[in-house]
Parts: structure tokens; sequence; C-alpha cells
């Protein structure tokens, strides 16, 4: 049982004792190495080992003559495993952060832009060109030569015929606008499943990457278990993980950023659709209704 004294003399071990860790260290050499100036190489890493009776300078108990070879590497092992705990817990933690951000995204609905009425429109102009050029065919037509004549004669009055050509204008206009919408309307949808798609592969990138790094500071430190072996691992030749997390961090404020100016926008974006709709169809009701009142 450890006595009070040595705990409070001795803060890692007082740590590892409340926490019941088997090893603790307080500098993460991932995570940390920007941060502590202190600490520049893995030799200089101070940690506690439950078999220990106090805490060691890494580079010093890899040294020392008393500590037999197996149980050296016994240490490294759990060294490494709680650096790759911690390591795992930090990457995760951001990993969920930024991917609740995308998740947020993917819940909002966004209207889907469908052509049903442009195709209505279209219709409508392409009678609306053919009353404006005043083919002449269309009074030949039985049953319907008398309506031309009198769509014709309507022409003639300078506001229906701009009225007219205001709905083919609209029509093109509306099928112009409806193509874009449903371009950055789609984009938008999918912004946030690619995001997280992104994300997540950047951060298996991360996991790879620090496998990889554990790998070679194993090897490291077995290797300075023998008092010939001179080499010092520097901290700054470790994996570093910031780096990408940063620019994921940029990578998903800009995303972020996007989908809310995009929020403030949808409504307006939407209601200069439904003019445009509403535009078209009241022309059209009004130059039926007055054809109608006139000619019939």
């Amino acid at each position: 049982m450890f006595k009070k004294n040595n705990l409070d003399l001795d803060p890692l071990m007082k740590e590892a004792f409340e926490r019941k860790l088997k090893v603790y260290t307080d500098f993460n050499p991932y995570f940390e190495k920007n941060l502590n100036y202190e600490v520049t190489t893995i030799e200089q890493v101070q940690f506690y080992h439950k078999k220990l009776k106090h805490s060691w300078v890494l580079g010093d108990f890899l040294k020392d003559r008393k500590q037999s070879a197996g149980f050296k590497k016994k240490v490294i092992k759990d060294l490494l495993k709680f650096w790759e705990k911690e390591f795992l817990k930090q990457i995760e933690y951001e990993q969920s952060r930024m991917l609740a951000k995308t998740t947020k995204i993917n819940r909002k609905k966004i209207k889907k832009i469908r052509f049903t009425f442009a195709y209505i429109a279209v219709i409508i102009s392409a009678l609306g060109m053919v009353i404006t050029r005043k083919v002449s065919f269309f009074e030949t037509i039985p049953y319907l030569a008398k309506y031309f004549t009198s769509l014709y004669q309507m022409m003639d009055i300078p506001l229906y015929h701009n009225l007219v050509i205001s709905i083919i204008y609209l029509t093109v206009i509306l099928i112009l606008y409806k193509m874009i919408l449903k371009n950055y309307f789609e984009t938008l949808r999918n912004m946030g499943a690619n995001a997280e798609s992104f994300i997540s592969k950047e951060f298996k990138k991360i996991k790879h990457s620090f496998q990889t790094q554990q790998k070679k500071l194993r090897t490291h430190l077995l290797k300075s278990r023998r008092n010939s072996y001179k080499k010092q691992y520097k901290i700054t030749n470790l994996f570093d993980p910031n780096t990408i997390i940063n620019k994921l961090e940029n990578y998903s404020k800009n995303v972020e950023t996007r989908y809310v100016k995009f929020r403030r926008t949808y409504f307006w974006l939407l209601l200069l659709h439904l003019l445009l709709i509403v535009g078209i169809i009241g022309i059209t009701g009004y130059i039926g209704y007055q054809y109608t009142t006139l000619y019939i």
C-alpha cells in the first residue's frame, strides 16, 4: 500500500493511484509537444509505473542496470498502451465533435425542385409565341379558326401583346432559375454527407499514421535499453495529429458557415421561385379572363 507522504511527494504516483492506473504520465507526446518546451526528447518524459517505487525519467529508467531487460520491455509496452488509449480517446472526441455538425446539417430538410410546372409554362409560352406571330395557318383549322382569329385581334392591343411576351420571358427565367436552384440545393443537400465522409476518411488516416508512429517509437525504446545505444528520439519527430485536426476544424467551420448562410437565404430563394410561378399563372389567368369577357 502506498504511503501518504510518498503520494504527496510524487504527483504522478498520486494521480496513478487515484485513477487506478497501471502506468501514468502527464505528458502526451502527440498532443502536448508544442505546449511543453522543457521536454524536447521522448527520453525526458517523466512517468510512473505501479511496479516502481517512484516516478522515473524515461531515459534514466531505460539505462538503469538494476532493471531487467524483460521488465523494461513490459514498462515500454504499458507506457505505449497508455499513450495509445489517451490518443484514441482524444481523437474519438474530436471526430465525434466534428461529425456532430455534419449530422445536424443532414437532418435539415431542403425542398426538392421539380419541373412539372415548368413544362406547363413551356406549353403556355409556345402557345403565346404562336399567337404573337399570328400564324395564318391556324385560322384555317375547323372549329379552332374563330378562336385564333379572336386571339390575333386581341394581340393587336399592345397591353395584351406585351403581357404574352412577359409570360415567355418569365418562363425562360423560371426554367433557368429552377436549374440553378436544383443544382444548388442538391449540392447543399449532399454537403453534410460529403463532409462526414471526408472527415471520417481523414481520421482513419490519423489513426493509421499513429499506429505506424507507435511501431517506430517502440523499436527505438527497445533499442534504448542497451547502454551502447545513444540515440534520442526528438518530440518534434513524432507524428503530429494536430496539423490534420486543425485543418479539419477549419474545414468543418467552413462547411457550417456556408450552410448557415444558405439557411438565411433559403426562404428568399424559394419566395422568388414562388413569385415567378405566381407571375406566370397570374398573367395567364388575366389574359384568359379578358379573352372570355371580350371575345366569347
